[in-house]
């Protein structure tokens, strides 16, 4: 049997970030956290709010309620965190998706260590900047204009790119098969993006042989932060 689903009312930002109803468990855990973020137990660094809305929390602090969800979700849990600071905010109301970081995150991998069972999970590394390209949108999502209704139909966009546009108008009754993507549209998702370089660093000490490479695409607050020799 399936766990009862409801939604989250009053001034809640749980819609702001997730399309499903959350759980019973979920909002009591969100309400713990919440509660943890007012009475300053679970501090907060909200020093970039402002200028990028961004937000960091201590990983040491969060591994007792939160290591199993950040180790097999961290997006989905990322997302929840920002969720319990946007309702802590008792004065105001963040009417705009943060981003959050984690701070002391480890243990650190060697690159060697990457592998693709790792995809999807939470990993640190730490590299040098050796390349940084240039600044470009991202899609996440693109709404599709009808020619004839005029309506819209959005498209999700998966990693890397890959996406399959409408074959036809969805809207019933139409099935118009020319639809024309509309970028300014208030469902397409755009976001900036940069592609970097890092390479392994020479004193570390589990470096084995010539330092590797790796590519790693940045995304929203991180893009456009470094500069080539930092680490």
């Amino acid at each position: 049997m399936e766990p009862r689903k409801f939604s989250m009312r009053g001034g809640s930002s749980w819609s702001l970030y997730f399309e499903q109803d959350a759980t019973p468990g979920e909002m009591a855990l969100l309400g713990q956290i919440t509660g943890m973020i007012k009475d300053g137990s679970l501090s907060v660094d909200a020093s970039r709010l402002d200028s990028q809305q961004t937000i960091a929390f201590e990983y040491g602090q969060l591994v007792k309620l939160l290591e199993l969800r950040l180790r097999e979700a961290p997006e989905h849990t990322l997302s929840f965190l920002a969720c319990a600071y946007s309702d802590s905010l008792m004065e105001a109301t963040i009417k705009t998706k943060l981003t959050v970081r984690l701070n002391g995150h480890g243990p650190v991998l060697p690159f060697r260590s990457l592998r693709a069972c790792l995809v999807g999970t939470m990993v640190t590394i730490r590299g040098s900047v050796v390349r940084c390209g240039p600044v470009q949108p991202l899609v996440q999502r693109m709404a599709f204009a009808c020619g004839k209704c005029r309506k819209h139909s959005t498209v999700e966009f998966v990693e890397g790119g890959r996406y399959r546009p409408p074959a036809k108008c969805p809207t019933v009754g139409c099935g118009n098969r020319q639809l024309q993507a509309d970028p300014e549209h208030s469902e397409t998702i755009l976001l900036n993006s940069q592609a970097i370089r890092l390479q392994e660093i020479a004193d570390d000490e589990e470096m084995d042989g010539m330092p590797k490479c790796l590519d790693v695409q940045l995304s929203g607050s991180l893009v456009d932060g470094l500069i080539v020799g930092e680490r």
